[in-house]
């Protein structure tokens, strides 16, 4: 079972994380790619409503700069963790 928001704070020891943390890498992927272009400038409609659906959230520039950073460390860690074979992740 993957690591909900709350486990991923811990086990990573973040604190700047956004309410929902996307599970699947290409939905992290997209989640890390709005955030930067909200850091830019304010999102259009179709775009703001895909963050707060990933995310949970709609930030202020300097908080998706920082949601971002924190979230390509989530996705950093778990590409990471999928690739290894220390047994953290079971199958069920």
């Amino acid at each position: 079972m993957a690591a909900g928001p709350k486990q991923t704070r811990v086990i990573l020891g973040i604190s700047e994380l956004p309410p929902k943390v996307p599970q699947a890498l290409d939905t992290l992927d997209r989640a890390i790619m709005l955030l930067g272009s909200r850091v830019k400038s304010p999102l259009r409609q179709k775009a703001r409503h895909e963050l707060l659906e990933l995310i949970g959230a709609y930030p202020g520039a300097n908080q998706a700069a920082i949601w971002k950073k924190s979230l390509k460390h989530v996705r950093k860690h778990h590409y990471k963790s999928n690739s290894s074979s220390d047994g953290s992740v079971s199958g069920g």
